[in-house]
């Protein structure tokens, strides 16, 4: 019994120490429904008001910002950016990128293939001198001339013999089949653009081989060498609207040049090669630029056979009677038209400039009556 008692008041005691245990008001993290939780006051330390410690407003993560360091200097910078673009043909050929004039290094000279080098130039058509400063980008471009020697050395050599000349002649019958009378006489310019198998197709302007007309026609070719071949007229090829036909001829023996075509017309300025027999004169060559494209309009008695609209191309290269029917080729000997019409007044041998029906409307023709 007393044993009982004794355990008793043990846990009486044990139970009055835990009830007024210190840790009885510290706050649940999972209360039950309808529960409170016993608040408690924040501890807030003393300020030593002799030596306040001030709060740190950023975050102490991120690096100090120092504005005057971090800036880049944009004048330095466009000061030291210097691009120098070379063009050539309105295509950029090279680029370089220097600090300073002082680190300019020229690219290598750009060939073009029949003209000389001179220099490069800005923008103002002047020569640029690399010994200048250069505030920053600046483009150059590219010039050329024409190396007219060598032209004329791989146009006498090498491309002449794909000019001809062509002889015409128109009569009518007398006495029956035996006789001629009414006979004319006449003589333009072709180039050869076609060979099958040895038999040579000649592009030429309609009113070359125009029939005046007679009842018979003769057409002859004669070659840069003076051999003459009888030639005939293709079949339904002449055109007033285009001022062009075609003669073809035999020649198995010869080994004669085609001509190819440029791929579009010519810019003006370009140079340019005039190939014809003017007067009679075998393989002429005249050289010039071309200088616009206009509409013509030509004499009402020369619309049957020549009744062009579209605008063509009016170019310097001297020509004259005979050169009808010739090309005008480029640097690359590329037919970019062909001549057609010159200075109708010749008294005062006014014979600077020439008219051509341009590549693209010769292509146009051939579309039609040939390929």
């Amino acid at each position: 019994m007393k044993n009982k008692t004794f355990i008793l008041i043990y846990l009486f005691i044990i139970l009055f120490l835990v009830g007024c245990s210190p840790y009885q008001y510290i706050p649940s993290m999972d209360l039950p429904n309808n529960d409170t939780e016993e608040k408690y006051e924040e501890i807030i330390p003393p300020i030593d008001e002799e030596n306040p410690v001030m709060e740190e407003t950023h975050n102490p993560t991120e690096p100090d910002l120092n504005l005057e360091d971090n800036i880049p200097n944009s004048t330095n910078e466009v000061e030291n950016e210097i691009h120098i673009n070379f063009f050539v043909e309105d295509k950029l050929y090279n680029q370089i990128d220097v600090a300073s004039i002082d680190d300019i290094i020229t690219p290598d000279i750009p060939s073009k293939e029949n003209y000389i080098f001179i220099g490069w130039y800005t923008n103002n058509d002047e020569l640029f001198d690399f010994d200048d400063a250069v505030a920053g980008t600046t483009n150059l471009y590219a010039k050329y001339s024409v190396d007219y020697l060598k032209v004329i050395n791989k146009l006498s050599t090498e491309y002449m013999s794909t000019n001809v000349e062509i002889h015409t002649k128109h009569w009518n019958p007398q006495f029956g089949s035996f006789g001629e009378k009414d006979i004319v006489y006449g003589t333009g310019s072709g180039i050869i653009f076609y060979n099958m198998d040895g038999i040579y197709f000649v592009l030429t302007n309609n009113h070359v081989v125009e029939k005046l007309n007679r009842v018979y026609h003769e057409y002859q070719i004669e070659d840069y060498k003076g051999n003459v071949y009888n030639a005939n007229l293709y079949k339904g090829s002449e055109s007033s609207d285009y001022d062009l036909a075609i003669l073809y001829f035999e020649a198995p023996n010869e080994s004669l040049r085609v001509s190819s075509f440029a791929s579009d017309n010519p810019k003006i300025d370009t140079e340019m090669i005039s190939l014809g027999r003017p007067h009679g004169q075998d393989n002429t060559i005249t050289l010039g630029v071309i200088k616009s494209y206009q509409t013509i309009t030509l004499s009402d008695d020369e619309k049957t056979t020549s009744n062009v609209k579209f605008e063509v191309i009016r170019h310097s290269a001297p020509i004259g009677p005979g050169s009808s029917g010739g090309a005008i080729l480029n640097m690359n000997f590329e037919i970019i038209g062909i001549n057609f019409a010159g200075p109708k007044d010749t008294l005062f041998n006014d014979l600077s400039y020439g008219f051509s029906i341009p590549v693209n409307e010769v292509k146009n023709y051939l579309n039609i009556y040939f390929y």
